[in-house]
């Protein structure tokens, strides 16, 4: 995990942020964007999810920036595993996210 500096600002850089629907919808792009990943991506359920005007329009902010990618069974495993370890796998994963 980034080791936080003061005023909350991450020290070592972010290679690739992964973006459900909730904060895509309720956190402001600047406030993502202060990550300062290379990379942020989500998965089609997610945009498909927005069904109303105003969160397609938040959707449309991103433009290319967002990447919509469908993860590799083998990367599912493995935030399965993690959360299993972190005993947080019913916050993690819904049945549309890994499978479940």
């Amino acid at each position: 995990m980034p080791s936080v500096q003061n005023g909350g600002r991450f020290s070592r850089p972010i290679h690739s942020l992964v973006l459900d629907t909730a904060p895509l919808l309720t956190l402001p792009y600047g406030q993502i964007k202060s990550f300062n990943a290379s990379n942020y991506y989500t998965v089609p359920l997610a945009k498909e999810e927005v069904k109303d005007e105003t969160a397609r329009a938040a959707l449309e902010i991103w433009g290319q920036e967002l990447k919509i990618r469908q993860p590799q069974a083998k990367s599912i495993q493995e935030g399965k595993n993690c959360s299993l370890y972190e005993a947080d796998i019913s916050d993690f994963f819904c049945k549309e996210d890994g499978g479940l």
